[in-house]
């Protein structure tokens, strides 16, 4: 009972203490902050409620119990002095108890009021009690197996490994030894050879209340739990100092979910029981400054400072202490020699800290920051070490995915590289089989597996020897320029819009949603273009269009499920990503990202190792599985792919073979700013960087060229072609196999007429220039033929009607052609459109092209003789007027056709004229021979003409004309000499003509 009393007495203290223990818990998690509010505003309603109803059942019930001790008292006090009053009270009870009862029975209730509530309220309090005693006992059961789990999982404390430890061993894809690294390569300095300025430096940077507290700071742990549960990233993780020594050299630096909080608490334990109960706080400080990594392969302040300023620890002023503080934060990132501002910002910081805590006065901030950092360091120094880039990739990932440095924790780690083509990657970047245009230009490579996703070699950087440097194939966040296009274009739309790589695409005039306008690289539009063209020419105008065309969305999620990092703004990508226009990638996120189009459609993240087996343990670490996701179909990934087989030809032009494989590439260049060309004094044709990403069958490689610096004395140039010949250079000795990639069942290859839209396939006239072989997914394939070339209607109803003397052939016109009428061409072509002037201009060229071809459009007039036809005349028009003399009983045809061009004409429609029959007979002999000096007189009836059979000689025109050998004219026939005449009868009758010809020869 007295324990329950307790309870009761202070439930509120005791769930507020319990919320608190559980807040701290939680804070830690990844959604610590939505789980803490969600668990504070629980128990803050429940013991709102349950005070408010327990003061009412108080108010109500505990009054009543008082009131009967106090009759109970007195009861006592009765039996020793009897009251003369006694029947009285019994009276007045029994008539209180009567009216209750009335009361009651009057209200329809056979109880106090208050009755039914005390009843259920500690019915309630009994359950919450009971909830809260359960959870109270779970809670301390959880407590003391999270503290079995801390406690039985604390590394054994070993001074030793402070200062010396076993070397880890790296091996390749073979198994065979690449390198040792991290056997002693510390320089240590004593506590008593730390200058006080760095003390004080790193004290006020990293743990002010240290010489305050034993190991766990527990003020500064709340308040950073806190900072973090209110979403504060400057809150920190509330680890002292000696928890960071025991992170660094005994645990992990696992900051998230359960392994977090473990990580976290098991440093606290180590720290407490371990360290500061069996070193002082000076050795502490002095295991601390020796065992960091504090950047460009220097372990410990001795030998930071040696690397940095090429001077001992001892030596160092406040501008060099608080820059080396600085680093034990973030050392790769703020590399003063990779990244001189960074470095110089926290610099800063760790002097206003030094001011705050009042190791240094204002003055002495002031000073040693207007210290330019470059100005403060010495001429980097370089370490022999063969395969470092590719080591520093891999101790990045072992550290990031185990906690555990190499160069600290001794392991065997079996790499990914395959130890031929880095080979061949160290030769391209120490200048031994290429020839770099300068010393100062740079570049970063990166070769995966498509497959698996092995990184297999690594370029990072030309000459790059030191340890955990700046990787330019991993590290650098360069714009990518038009490299971007499958990315975030092309790739989106095949796979989303199931657009095909004939799809018709505008090049033409174009700005972004509300912006600027985008211009092409050469400053031209060619207007109507394929995907195929548009892609492999690299426009920039259809990119921003097709990016404008798919929803942002998928595009979006896209890119996303490739790896790549792109900027979001409320959950939307800006438009300049179609052209590159962004934050930027490195080499092995291009590499991974180009690997999804080669293996039908899958991301792999790329990793560099396999295993681990830490040598002191022999505990086996297997990296999780990478993530292997799907992230689009194989029929988009290969449609792509085929596509930029043709871009790696155009875009790398002369440097494109490599070794006769197969193989697709994208190029990409970045530009300066014009305020940046100004400022910097660039030249007009100066751009900044330069890419190449591709992929084979079996392996992609990305390459990024150019400079780490603006520099006005060096700086890349439009039409550069150096980054091109490296790509070459490198994928010699990557790209092995000369495979092809398979086209999947789902995409077919399909014949298009040229310059159709949609689609159109070709009809059997279509000339082969005119056709062109294009990918389509199954049940996108056009199934309409091109009208374009193919053959024409006929036209339909033939007449005849006599005018005069003429005969006029009339018919039926067919509907004049798509590409001879400009308002149907113009209103099937103006969707695909967006400015007027362009859609004109194609639609005359067009219409050129095909005049040009075909000739003008219009109808064949033709005579039939038996099987034969004899062409009379071509007509735009849909009649054609012959004399009808000449045609009378005579069979006219007339076809649909172009003028130049009469394979595609239509069927014959064919009609008799049936009109007037005239006939002419020649009543000569065609030839005569005299002799000279013979009489010869020509007959006077050479010619007889009927109509109808009606003899009509006499009404008909008959005119002789007599020529002779030299084709003069003469009136008559000359028999003295020897001569040859020609005599010519011209026979007319309304319309009617004929002629004949008579041959009189003088021997």
């Amino acid at each position: 009972m007295k324990i329950k009393k307790f309870i009761y007495k202070y439930r509120t203290n005791i769930m507020i203490l319990f919320s608190i223990l559980l807040f701290i818990l939680i804070s830690q998690t990844k959604y610590g902050l939505i789980i803490s509010i969600l668990l504070l505003s629980g128990i803050i309603g429940i013991v709102v409620y349950y005070k408010k109803t327990n003061t009412q059942q108080e108010n109500i019930a505990l009054k009543p119990k008082k009131q009967n001790k106090i009759t109970k008292k007195q009861g006592k006090k009765k039996k020793k002095s009897p009251n003369k009053n006694n029947k009285t009270n019994k009276k007045e009870q029994t008539q209180k108890k009567s009216k209750s009862q009335t009361k009651g029975k009057k209200s329809g209730k056979k109880f106090n009021k208050s009755t039914p509530k005390k009843k259920t309220g500690k019915k309630v309090f009994r359950i919450f009690i009971i909830l809260l005693l359960t959870s109270i006992l779970f809670s301390l059961l959880g407590s003391v197996y999270f503290l079995y789990l801390v406690v039985a999982g604390a590394p054994e404390f070993n001074e030793d490994h402070l200062y010396k430890t076993e070397a880890s061993i790296f091996y390749d894809s073979d198994g065979e030894e690449i390198t040792r690294i991290g056997s002693e390569i510390r320089e240590i300095v004593t506590y008593d050879d730390l200058p006080e300025v760095l003390i004080d430096a790193i004290i006020a940077t990293e743990d002010a209340r240290f010489f305050q507290h034993n190991g766990f700071d527990l003020p500064r742990f709340i308040r950073a739990s806190t900072g973090q549960v209110m979403g504060d990233s400057l809150a920190g993780g509330g680890s002292t100092l000696t928890m960071q020594l025991s992170k660094n050299l005994f645990t992990s630096s696992v900051a998230s979910g359960f392994d977090g909080i473990v990580r976290k608490f098991t440093d606290i334990y180590v720290s407490v029981y371990n360290i500061e109960r069996n070193f002082t706080k000076y050795e502490i400080i002095e295991f601390y400054a020796n065992s960091h990594f504090l950047g460009a392969g220097a372990y410990g302040v001795e030998q930071a400072s040696q690397t940095y300023f090429g001077k001992s620890a001892r030596d160092l002023n406040l501008s060099e202490a608080a820059l080396i503080s600085g680093l034990f934060n973030a050392p790769s990132a703020l590399n003063p020699y990779v990244n001189p501002q960074g470095a110089e910002t926290r610099r800063n910081v760790v002097l206003g800290l030094m001011e705050r805590h009042g190791y240094i006065t204002n003055e002495e901030r002031k000073i040693a920051a207007s210290i330019s950092v470059p100005s403060l360091l010495t001429e980097r120094s370089a370490d022999t070490a063969k395969y470092m880039g590719f080591i520093n990739t891999v101790t990045e990932e072992v550290e990031k995915k185990t906690g555990h440095n190499p160069y600290v924790v001794p392991m065997d780690i079996y790499t990914t590289m395959n130890r031929e083509k880095q080979d061949h990657m160290e030769e391209v970047f120490n200048g031994e089989i290429f020839e770099w245009e300068n010393e100062v230009i740079q570049g970063g490579a990166a070769a995966v597996d498509v497959e698996t996703g092995a990184i297999v070699a690594i370029g990072a950087g030309r000459n790059h020897t030191n340890r955990r440097g700046f990787n330019f194939a991993t590290m650098i966040k360069r714009h990518i320029g038009s490299a971007s296009k499958p990315l975030f274009s092309y790739g989106p739309a095949f796979e989303h819009l199931n657009w095909s790589t004939y799809q018709p695409i505008v090049d033409e005039p174009v700005s972004y949603t509300g912006g600027s306008n985008v211009r092409n690289w050469d400053r031209s539009y060619d207007g109507f273009i394929t995907t195929r063209d548009a892609l492999r020419r690299s426009r920039n105008t259809t990119a921003l269009k097709t990016f404008q065309t798919v929803s942002n969305r998928d595009i979006l999620e896209f890119s996303r499920n490739l790896g790549l990092s792109p900027e979001v703004d409320g959950n939307t990508l800006h438009e300049a990503h179609s052209l590159g226009g962004y934050n930027g990638e490195s080499p092995l996120s291009m590499a991974a990202a180009y690997a999804a189009f080669a293996n039908g459609g899958y991301y792999i993240e790329p990793y560099s190792f396999t295993k681990i087996v830490y040598k002191d343990s022999g505990e086996e670490f297997t990296p999780p599985i990478m993530r292997r996701e799907r992230v689009m179909s194989e029929e988009s990934a290969y449609m792509v792919m085929n596509v930029l087989v043709d871009a790696g030809r155009y875009g790398l032009g002369r440097y494109s073979n490599v070794n006769n494989r197969v193989y697709g590439a994208k190029t990409g260049t970045s530009n300066f700013t014009a305020e940046t060309k100004r400022r910097f004094g660039l030249s007009a044709s100066a751009i900044n960087d330069l890419w190449v990403s591709g992929t084979s069958p079996q392996y992609a490689l990305a390459l990024w060229y150019g400079y780490e610096k603006i520099d006005p004395e060096h700086y890349t140039r439009f039409g550069n072609r150096r980054h091109t010949h490296l790509y070459q250079t490198i994928a010699r000795g990557i790209f092995e196999d000369g495979a092809s990639f398979s086209r999947p069942s789902g995409v077919n290859s399909i014949a298009i007429e040229k310059d159709t839209y949609p689609a159109r396939l070709p009809s059997p006239h279509t000339p082969e220039n005119m056709i062109i072989t294009e990918l389509f997914k199954d049940g996108t394939e056009p199934v309409e033929v091109s009208t374009r070339f193919s053959q024409l209607l006929a036209p339909t109803n033939l007449t005849f009607t006599e005018e005069g003397n003429n005969l006029k052939i009339s018919w039926n016109p067919i509907t004049t052609p798509l590409y001879y009428d400009l308002e149907r061409l113009t209103a099937n072509y103006k969707p695909i459109f967006r400015n007027e002037n362009y859609l004109k201009s194609f639609i005359i060229k067009i219409t050129n092209q095909t005049k040009e071809r075909l000739g003008e459009f219009g109808y064949n007039v033709y005579r039939v003789n038996g099987d034969s036809e004899e062409l009379i005349g071509f007509t735009t028009d849909n009649n054609y007027i012959v004399n009808r003399f000449n045609y009378a009983n005579q069979t006219i045809a007339v076809r649909a056709a172009y003028s130049k061009q009469t394979d595609n004409q239509s069927e014959a429609i064919t009609k008799k004229y049936e009109g007037m029959n005239i006939e002419a007979t020649f009543n000569l002999q065609e030839t005569r021979n005299l002799f000279q000096g013979e009489f010869y007189q020509l007959p006077s009836n050479p010619v007889t003409v009927y109509l109808d059979e009606e003899d009509i000689t006499n009404r008909a025109s008959i005119i002789r004309t007599i020529y002779n050998e030299e084709e003069e004219e003469v009136a008559n026939i000359d028999t003295s000499i020897i001569q040859t005449y020609t005599v010519y009868f011209d026979v007319q009758y309304q319309g009617f003509e004929k002629q004949f010809t008579k041959t009189i020869i003088i021997e």
